[in-house]
């Protein structure tokens, strides 16, 4: 873009960002004469709330330099789909914060559409229930975009895990043996992809009485 009296709308201007996924940016500071050390800022609206002031939303912040910057960012699985605003800045010697005036420099505001990336992130909130001599209910937080999940288990002293797939966010286990210390972890299914799995939850079944 050229010099535009120091602010440009171009949200008429868009592009797809899928969440879960890194993407890399480079700005060009463009000078008719000197050129003069500035620090770009990059914001994300990622709850569409119509500010820029949530934690994360800030998603870049250059060194004070004349030259081209570059960086990159992660689209949290957690933020809001469709369509919210992107702001860069690029202020004189200093930092600019999401909304002020300042006299030297530009702020230009795009659009972004974020999208259900390949993996919708890690199920959180793991814990087990009802434990008994040979059953118990695991269950874990709901996760924005998962079709299903893909639930794991086995003793503490097994190399292999028995998996069970569900579309809910919980499964009952039965069959297990008594007084055994069991492993297991969960894994969200999006579409075909599967996510990374949680960290894994330890827990002990009754001994006989």
């Amino acid at each position: 873009s050229g010099n535009n009296g120091g602010y440009a709308n171009f949200t008429s201007i868009s592009t797809t960002l899928n969440t879960s996924t890194a993407y890399t940016f480079q700005g060009t500071p463009g000078f008719t004469g000197t050129a003069y050390n500035e620090t770009w800022r990059v914001w994300i609206d990622y709850n569409q709330d119509l500010d820029f002031d949530d934690a994360g939303e800030l998603v870049y912040t250059s060194a004070n330099t004349s030259a081209a910057v570059s960086g990159t960012f992660t689209v949290p699985s957690t933020a809001t789909l469709g369509n919210t605003r992107m702001r860069v800045s690029m202020k004189y010697n200093a930092a600019a914060t999401p909304c002020e005036v300042f006299q030297y420099g530009e702020v230009e505001d795009y659009t972004v559409t974020i999208a259900q990336g390949a993996s919708c992130g890690t199920p959180t909130g793991l814990a087990v229930s009802s434990i008994a001599q040979a059953t118990a209910t695991s269950s874990w937080a709901d996760l924005r975009g998962a079709t299903s999940y893909r639930f794991q288990y086995k003793t503490s002293d097994a190399t292999t895990w028995t998996s069970v797939t569900t579309a809910s966010t919980s499964v009952s286990l039965t069959g297990l043996f008594a007084s055994t210390t069991y492993n297991s972890r969960v894994a969200a299914i999006c579409s075909v992809f599967t996510g990374a799995v949680s960290s894994q939850l330890n827990f002990t079944t009754l001994a006989p009485l």
